[in-house]
């Protein structure tokens, strides 16, 4: 698929830097069938070797959640919007997406589309970590900590913690809430702990 904007003047051209400059993740969060764990893990690899063919691929992730209302999940890196959105609407994403439905991998919720500076979707917070070396697990279980706590705030729906698949790749928390409300108290609480865990938001909020 090709994208073009035809007579917008200024706002056309805003909107095609927009797709073009700007990093675009899409986050998949999954409904795993009953002992399909395995399969799930070897659908994933290869629904990430497709996505590393395309053009403007930079990075994937993979869940390492754990703790209450833990998911499965992955996300997926393009240089932009315009990149990532030729992967989504791809016939080879959608043949995946079938194959995956057939070894019990189901999307339980729409992908959600995170471009970097901007608002992320209602009722979702996103954060990227710069891990030290040698202190992967003591940031995990930090992680850990957070999901739980999080059963405290009212419209709390789960804390999903992605882990990069190279050595220098960027952690990424999505915190997801009810509504935008529920998410705004969380993140007041949030935003006082940030330094001390050298986290910094993706999305602007």
């Amino acid at each position: 698929m090709q994208l073009g904007m035809i007579g917008l003047g200024r706002m056309g051209g805003n909107i095609v830097r927009r797709l073009m400059s700007k990093a675009a993740t899409t986050l998949a969060i999954y409904r795993v069938d009953p002992g399909k764990a395995d399969s799930a893990r070897a659908w994933q690899a290869k629904f990430d070797e497709a996505a590393a063919a395309f053009a403007g691929f930079t990075e994937s992730r993979l869940t390492e959640q754990t703790g209450p209302k833990a998911v499965w999940a992955a996300s997926v890196t393009f240089t932009s919007e315009r990149a990532l959105r030729h992967w989504l609407d791809s016939p080879a994403r959608a043949a995946l997406v079938t194959e995956g439905a057939a070894a019990g991998v189901i999307d339980a919720v729409p992908p959600i589309v995170l471009v970097e500076d901007e608002a992320p979707p209602p009722g979702i917070a996103v954060f990227t970590h710069r891990v030290v070396p040698g202190r992967e697990e003591a940031f995990r279980q930090r992680e850990h900590d957070l999901n739980v706590a999080g059963d405290e705030f009212e419209g709390y729906l789960g804390s999903i913690l992605l882990a990069p698949q190279s050595p220098d790749g960027l952690w990424m928390s999505v915190v997801r809430f009810d509504n935008d409300a529920h998410r705004m108290r969380h993140l007041d609480q949030r935003r006082r702990r940030r330094q001390r865990v050298g986290r910094r938001l993706l999305c602007r909020q």
